[in-house]
């Protein structure tokens, strides 16, 4: 079965092993996203979540 990925376009080819191909064969309106954008995605939230952490401030001494 082929799919596209919503967030980059491109298709790929899925076989009855991958973990989407049952929720996919269901509803065909399923939202799809590639592994690369899928790791694209959890890595920009990773950097985001560094940022706010209490610990990644300097400290200033008085």
């Amino acid at each position: 079965m082929k799919i596209q990925c919503n967030i980059c376009g491109s298709k790929q080819e899925i076989t009855p092993a991958h973990k989407d191909y049952s929720s996919v064969k269901k509803n065909s309106k399923y939202p799809y996203i590639c592994e690369f954008c899928a790791r694209k995605i959890q890595f920009e939230l990773q950097g985001a979540n560094d940022i706010y952490k209490p610990t990644s401030f300097p400290k200033i001494s008085c």
